[in-house]
């Protein structure tokens, strides 16, 4: 598989398990208990993680490596969906699971950034076109993000916390 494609299908299931999260978030715990204040506040925990993290995480990927801090990334992800998908509906637990989803896609958002555009621009050679390869990768996650939207209320009517399992 070129490696446009596979930038392709992993942009594209990456930004469908994010926008997943985000829209079934809330109903889905607020169905389980969780209060709509716990979740907003959840929700406020998640992007201030993200957004202080950002810069130390890509600090970190570039001295240690960007596969590394994808993976480790990946895995913190994952642990916050089993957190949020089977936990309890503890306030502490809930905003443990949005921590870690936020320090998750902190390391994970430059680091597989960097791995795809290095490994189209190391097949490519001399003929890589930057712009093409973000329009193409572009394109698919908005795509994405349109099927993640429609097939929220599916996921949600039929797996409820289960729905985040199936994010991760």
């Amino acid at each position: 598989m070129r490696a446009l494609a596979k930038a392709q299908v992993v942009t594209g299931l990456r930004g469908f398990a994010a926008m997943v999260f985000t829209i079934a978030a809330s109903p889905i715990l607020h169905e389980a208990g969780v209060s709509f204040q716990t979740i907003s506040l959840g929700f406020g925990v998640l992007y201030s993680i993200l957004a202080i993290t950002e810069v130390p995480t890509g600090v970190w990927a570039d001295v240690f490596g960007a596969r590394k801090s994808a993976i480790i990334g990946g895995i913190l992800q994952t642990m916050s969906l089993v957190i949020l998908g089977l936990g309890s509906s503890a306030t502490w637990q809930v905003l443990s699971g949005f921590a870690l989803y936020g320090l998750g896609s902190s390391c994970v958002s430059g680091a597989l950034s960097a791995l795809l555009f290095g490994a189209n621009k190391d097949q490519d050679g001399e003929h890589f076109n930057s712009n093409h390869y973000f329009s193409m990768t572009e394109k698919v996650a908005v795509a994405s993000y349109v099927v993640a939207s429609v097939s929220v209320g599916f996921l949600s009517q039929w797996s409820g916390r289960g729905s985040f399992l199936i994010a991760g």
